[in-house]
């Protein structure tokens, strides 16, 4: 109106007074709310009315954002690729599986055979003995409690030589490793041999009735169903006064191969598939006669 003339000014100059008089002293009283935006063209406005209260605005709503043809080119790329990875993860897995859910076999003999004849060592420990003897020899051990044998203390050294002591005397020895050699026995040698060693003792015989059972077959093996299931036989001498109060009994098996894993199954593998070669020792055991104990039934001298 200015541009045109100047006509009109006084108007403008009233409205624009009345509408600053309006923003200052708002009328509280009035119950009048201000409209609210609805649909697409709410989430253009910077500010939105609050409802609850008009002076009020609420924070903008976030808008929709589309993406880009760029952005769901990559998006999709990355998915495939995840895809893909986890498809190849899934692959590798069911072949490990497999692979290791099959028919093993282990090379594993036992009882073992020491070529080396430098590592046998002489276990120089008798029976009816005191401990202190056993601990200048093998060193010294704390005692441990034997299920279901209140009387025994037994001195553990490794998982293949033990020593059982009654009230501080040595009672039984066993021994299932192959590097120790007590009076010409050790574990490994063949069952001709272990007869003449005994001999040097007493007159052998056999203790006890021998296990018997066959092998069965399995993926072409021979096999028992453990390393520790499978025939035996034990024999053994009674040595008496003035050579001593022991028994000294051994155990013979025949020789495995190895082990074979089936699943969940570890059978043990036949050496020469076959029971007729010799067996070999798996097992001394050295007892005394002169106290009561568990192994032997009484004293017998």
């Amino acid at each position: 109106r200015e541009k045109a003339g100047g006509k009109g000014q006084p108007d403008v100059m009233r409205e624009l007074a009345r509408s600053s008089q309006q923003i200052r002293r708002p009328n509280l009283g009035s119950s009048a709310r201000a409209p609210i935006a609805r649909g697409p063209a709410a989430q253009k406005d910077v500010h939105q009315v609050n409802p609850s209260n008009p002076w009020v605005t609420t924070p903008p709503k976030r808008p929709d954002i589309e993406d880009t043809p760029l952005e769901k080119l990559t998006g999709g790329m990355l998915k495939r690729r995840l895809l893909t990875g986890a498809g190849a993860l899934i692959v590798v897995s069911v072949m490990i599986l497999r692979a290791t859910s099959g028919t093993r076999y282990i090379e594993q003999k036992h009882p073992p055979f020491v070529e080396d004849q430098t590592l046998l060592r002489a276990l120089a420990v008798p029976v009816n003995v005191r401990m202190e003897t056993v601990f200048s020899v093998l060193g010294t051990q704390a005692p441990r409690a034997v299920p279901n044998q209140p009387r025994l203390q037994r001195y553990s050294y490794g998982t293949d030589l033990e020593v059982d002591a009654i009230n501080g005397r040595v009672y039984a020895i066993a021994i299932r490793v192959a590097g120790r050699v007590w009076r010409g026995l050790r574990v490994g040698i063949g069952e001709t041999n272990a007869q003449g060693a005994l001999a040097l003792l007493g007159r052998p015989r056999q203790f006890g009735d021998p296990v018997t059972m066959q092998p069965r077959d399995v993926a072409g093996y021979n096999v028992f169903p453990s390393v520790g299931q499978r025939p035996r036989r034990t024999i053994g001498v009674e040595v008496r006064p003035p050579n001593g109060c022991y028994d000294v009994m051994v155990d013979v098996q025949p020789r495995l191969s190895g082990i074979l894993i089936d699943g969940d199954r570890r059978y043990g593998v036949l050496e020469d598939g076959a029971l007729t070669s010799e067996w070999f020792v798996t097992q001394i055991r050295i007892v005394s006669r002169s106290m009561t104990g568990p192994y032997a039934s009484g004293i017998a001298c």
